[in-house]
């Protein structure tokens, strides 16, 4: 059996590999792990992010410039705002359709400014979060699931199967999906952790959004990360105890990490998932996550041949 270290020294061995693409190339950078790391091993032209200058739930800036700095790359800051999110609906759902993803626009506007300074290639992070349990939703599964292994629980599993359902139950109802769903995904792998993270890879769809946005605006998009043996190590190989560790998503990368990025960006601890807009509080929800008020204001775009009202 590996040691921890051996761990690091094979992932960090194979993420050496990745080779950066033709230059120029550009990176979208925010202000978690996955990309900066990214952008230290490949040293790209030119990284592109957006601001939500709307606290910490949404601000990321703070990160992403510690990032900027200690990397020395050179970088374009996009700013969405309230006055101008309607404006680039319309187009950004012409190169993708409707979707409840707060990213959409923030993407939209990303490869438009990549577009702006010539970048035809742009990397992306994509995969860790998958690979090496990186959602703070699988922290819920894995911890449930530990008590549920505990001894002196043995004799309640029927009561606690009735209560909360397999673990693939569990996290089909976090995925807002029926479990059938997951069912074909779920018996690739033996560990709990690549069983949710091969699923969510398959059922996310985020990958989807991002290419369609590439190519509505003449731009190549690259997933690093996203090879046959990085994913067969971190499937197959990595225990879930070196993915979660106590509540510590992505262990693994962050130790690697440690070498090549400011210590407040490797250990941070609350992350957004991706360029995710306030559009619950731009558009008046009460409930700021809410997506009733997006997903009308879609389908009212589309009615309109894509304009706004």
């Amino acid at each position: 059996m590996k040691t921890e270290k051996e761990y690091i020294k094979k992932f960090e061995r194979l993420l050496k590999k990745i080779k950066p693409p033709e230059r120029p190339f550009g990176l979208f950078l925010s202000g978690g792990i996955d990309s900066a790391l990214l952008a230290a091993l490949l040293k790209p032209d030119i990284v592109f992010s957006c601001r939500f200058p709307y606290g910490q739930k949404y601000d990321e800036f703070e990160y992403t410039m510690a990032t900027i700095k200690h990397l020395k790359l050179p970088y374009n800051i996009t700013i969405p705002r309230k006055e101008n999110f309607k404006q680039f609906l319309p187009g950004a759902l012409k190169m993708f359709r409707k979707t409840s993803h707060f990213s959409l626009v923030p993407l939209y506007l990303l490869f438009q400014a990549a577009s702006a300074h010539k970048i035809k290639t742009i990397v992306s992070g994509e995969g860790p979060d998958e690979y090496l349990g990186g959602y703070s939703s699988y922290n819920f599964i894995t911890h449930e699931q530990e008590l549920y292994n505990q001894p002196e629980l043995q004799n309640y599993h029927p009561a606690l199967d009735k209560y909360l359902g397999s673990s693939m139950e569990r996290f089909a109802r976090i995925l807002k999906v029926d479990s059938k769903k997951l069912k074909p995904y779920w018996g690739k792998y033996k560990n709990l952790l690549s069983k949710m993270g091969y699923a969510d890879l398959k059922l996310r769809g985020i990958e989807e959004m991002e290419l369609a946005l590439a190519k509505g605006h003449g731009i190549k998009l690259l997933y690093p990360y996203m090879n046959k043996e990085i994913e067969k190590f971190c499937f197959e190989e990595v225990p879930d105890s070196l993915k979660i560790k106590g509540f510590t998503t992505k262990y693994l990368e962050r130790k690697v990490a440690e070498k090549y990025l400011p210590k407040k960006v490797v250990w941070r601890k609350n992350k957004m998932g991706g360029p995710v807009a306030p559009i619950g509080l731009w558009l008046g929800e009460k409930d700021e996550f809410s997506k009733d008020k997006y997903l009308k204001l879609q389908d009212e775009i589309i009615r309109n041949n894509y304009r706004v009202r």
